[in-house]
């Protein structure tokens, strides 16, 4: 597990304490996706673009939208 800066554990409202090395070593697998194996990661893997999607068309609608509306 790569080490948190000093910075990173406070700006959580945490102390650098068991509690908060406790909650880094439960993110961590759920992040990269590895607490079921394979099947998390294929689920991410599946998941991911689809949101990066999202994000792109949801942009580009607001943009015609605005250049409508300036016209």
């Amino acid at each position: 597990m790569p080490a948190l800066a000093p910075g990173q554990i406070e700006a959580f409202g945490l102390t650098d304490g068991d509690e908060a090395l406790a909650i880094a070593y439960l993110v961590n697998p759920l992040h990269y996706g590895t607490p079921d194996g394979l099947w998390t990661k294929a689920i991410g893997f599946l998941f991911g673009p689809l949101s990066t999607g999202g994000s792109v068309t949801g942009c580009l609608i607001w943009n015609i939208r605005t250049v409508k509306e300036r016209r």
